[in-house]
C-alpha cells in the first residue's frame, strides 16, 4: 500500500460507482431535476402560501394594503409625540375612519381634534360586543381619562354614555 492512500488499486471504486454514489448523495439536492416529487411538493407548498397571503389581503380590503399598514405603524410610533395629531388627521383623510380596527380606534381617541376623537368613540361603541374583558378594561380606563380631560361637550357626553353602558 502506498503512503497516504487507504485503498488498494483492486479495491478502488470505478468512476461509474463514484458517479452513482454522488447522485445519491444529500449534498447534491439542489441539482436534482425540477421534476422530482420533493421539489414539486416544496414548490406547491410555497405557491399555496403565497396564494393564501394574497387572498387574505384581498378580503381585508384597504386594511390589508401595505400603505394602510405603513400608516398605522407610523401612527403607533408617533403616539405621544408632537406630530401625532397631524398624523392622525392625515391617516383619517387618506384611509378614512377604520370601522373594525379596535387598536387604531383606541389610538385615535388621543387625538386633540374633538370631532375625530368623538367619531372614533362612536365607532368603538359599535365594536364593544364580543370584546374580551382585558380590552373592555382598557377601554374603561381610557374613557375615564377622556372624561376628565376632554373639553368638548359632545365628547364628554358620549364618553359618559359609553361608560354607563360598560
Amino acid at each position: 500500500m502506498t503512503a497516504g492512500r487507504d485503498w488498494d488499486d483492486d479495491d478502488r471504486p470505478s468512476w461509474r460507482e463514484i458517479d452513482k454514489a454522488r447522485d445519491r448523495s444529500g449534498h447534491r439536492g439542489s441539482e436534482r431535476s425540477s421534476s422530482s416529487p420533493d421539489s414539486r411538493s416544496t414548490r406547491s407548498q410555497y405557491m399555496k402560501k403565497q396564494l393564501l397571503k394574497q387572498a387574505e389581503s384581498a378580503f381585508q380590503g384597504k386594511r390589508g394594503s401595505a400603505a394602510y399598514r405603513k400608516s398605522v405603524n407610523a401612527l403607533r410610533d408617533a403616539f405621544g409625540d408632537e406630530g401625532f395629531d397631524k398624523l392622525a388627521t392625515d391617516f383619517v383623510a387618506e384611509h378614512g375612519l377604520p370601522d373594525d380596527d379596535w387598536s387604531t380606534l383606541l389610538l385615535l381617541l388621543d387625538c386633540s381634534d374633538p370631532t375625530l376623537a368623538a367619531d372614533a368613540l362612536e365607532a368603538l361603541q359599535k365594536l364593544i360586543q364580543g370584546r374580551s374583558a382585558a380590552e373592555l378594561t382598557a377601554l374603561r380606563s381610557k374613557l375615564r381619562m377622556l372624561a376628565l380631560t376632554a373639553r368638548d361637550r359632545r365628547l364628554r357626553g358620549l364618553t359618559a354614555q359609553i361608560l354607563e353602558q360598560l
